[in-house]
């Protein structure tokens, strides 16, 4: 229901009429150069709405390699090196071997992106995170060299608000 204002506007477009939310606190490794992590179906209230997407996810991977994270909408790369005209929806990691090492064998990295999706009817879209990784093992919720289950895990989570569209 809109909000009527004094000097005669009113809050038809940009209001938050759903939240969509997932998380994800599984450990896993993985030597696929893509490892889907999150794969939802997300259900619009009307068409022409507008999805704010929030995201983060803690990861670690092994010295010498590149890791990155994907997003995809509907079965396509948004973000993410290979996304359309390349723009960025969070960052892309190498752990280089030197010294110790421990920085990278007992952490993991936070990645995180936000990204605005709209759509034009009220259609069901897919909204996936995936791993992208340029060779190596990589390890979800959890540091590959010291799993410490003391502390707790990381846990990955997403959340979409979606507005009414202006």
């Amino acid at each position: 229901m809109a909000i009527y204002y004094a000097a005669g506007g009113n809050s038809n477009q940009g209001r938050v009429v759903k939240v969509h939310r997932n998380t994800n606190t599984t450990t896993w490794s993985s030597t696929s150069t893509n490892a889907t992590f999150f794969n939802d179906s997300i259900s619009p209230t009307a068409s022409g709405s507008w999805f704010i997407i929030n995201w983060r996810a803690c990861l670690s991977h092994s010295t010498n390699y590149s890791l990155y994270i994907q997003m995809l909408v509907g079965g396509t790369v948004v973000g993410g090196r290979g996304g359309g005209s390349y723009q960025s929806c969070g960052q892309s990691k190498y752990n280089e071997n030197y010294g110790s090492g421990h920085l990278f064998n007992a952490g993991y990295w936070q990645y995180s992106g936000q990204y605005i999706h709209t759509t034009t009817n009220s259609s069901s879209w897919t909204f996936q995170l995936r791993t992208r990784s340029q060779g190596g093992t990589h390890y979800f919720n959890y540091a590959y060299g010291y799993n410490d289950n003391d502390r707790g895990y990381p846990r990955a989570e997403y959340y979409i608000l979606e507005c009414e569209g202006s």
